[in-house]
């Protein structure tokens, strides 16, 4: 009855559950490095970062706030969210994020010197202007925190097997 009951809590919320897993494994990752001390005083936890324009992907500390400039000059790195589900080394984009135009300096002066070994937490200056967006070319950016911003994430599923739970992936960290 339990293991039933389970199952079909897994099969319903499918999607909820595997951002939460994504989220959990994270936390845990970076717990792990941090308590081991991978992770020094000064972190190099890192994420995934794409070039809107070129789609190159590039791995950059967790505390560069996208929108950064690319090789041009121009704003175009932004964080990408990847996921795999049963095969580890198949990852897909989820969708990118960034701070909102409006607020970049104000999040990078709030994220200046802050040590990531001391709290997981970002201010609320970053989760108040963090825009999302799906990766395919030319879709909006939206306020995380918004109903737009909500259906993008609810929408995650694996591209092959949309029944099968999915995983937040971060790059190696150093």
């Amino acid at each position: 009855m339990i293991i039933e009951t389970a199952q079909h809590y897994l099969r319903t919320r499918r999607a909820s559950v595997g951002i939460v897993a994504g989220v959990i494994i994270a936390v845990c990752l970076v717990s792990m490095l941090w308590t081991t001390g991978v992770v020094s005083s000064q972190p190099e936890t890192r994420l995934y970062y794409v070039n809107e324009v070129t789609q190159a992907e590039s791995i950059r500390n967790a505390l560069d706030v996208p929108p950064m400039p690319d090789d041009s000059g121009k704003p175009n790195l932004v964080q990408a969210s990847f996921f795999t589900c049963s095969t580890p080394d198949q990852k897909w984009a989820g969708y990118y994020n960034k701070i909102d135009d409006a607020a970049v300096e104000a999040v990078r002066k709030a994220l200046a010197g802050l040590d990531l070994s001391q709290t997981a937490f970002m201010p609320s200056i970053y989760k108040k202007n963090l825009l999302i967006r799906l990766p395919a070319p030319g879709s909006p950016w939206v306020h995380a925190d918004s109903p737009q911003g909500q259906a993008i994430v609810k929408q995650l599923r694996c591209p092959h097997d949309p029944q099968h739970a999915f995983f937040l992936t971060l790059p190696e960290q150093r």
